[in-house]
């Protein structure tokens, strides 16, 4: 999904998914990998914020921000990076997770950043 409506020439992006992760996986397994891949998208990236509610409980969540600079034909961009999992402890162990991610620049922020908190809080695990 984009996010339009902001001048310049970057348009936020975001994503859904879903995952199954094992008992022997946590949230914060989770948040690495998302950290890595968005590491690897932009040449390193890194993490300013994480914060983890309810690990091992039935209805766990974890969201962080990551930070990088982006340079594309020229044009830098200060990306900031959102990742938001609520999960749902299945009775085998395993964790059921909804995701949802969106890259940013520094400066839409402002405007992105609610905008994500208010979705990933209209997720439920129940």
């Amino acid at each position: 999904m984009v996010r339009r409506g902001f001048d310049g020439d970057y348009t936020p992006v975001g994503i859904v998914t879903t995952d199954i992760i094992g008992p022997q996986e946590t949230l914060s397994d989770l948040g690495d990998r998302a950290a890595e891949r968005f590491a690897a998208q932009t040449g390193g990236a890194q993490r300013v914020r994480r914060t983890q509610t309810e690990p091992g409980a039935h209805a766990p969540g974890l969201s962080q921000m990551l930070v990088a600079d982006l340079t594309v034909n020229g044009r830098t961009y200060a990306l900031r990076h959102l990742d938001g999992f609520v999960g749902t402890l299945q009775a085998d162990g395993s964790i059921a997770v909804v995701g949802i991610s969106v890259t940013c620049t520094a400066d839409q922020l402002d405007v992105v950043g609610p905008e994500f908190g208010a979705v990933l809080t209209s997720v439920s695990a129940s």
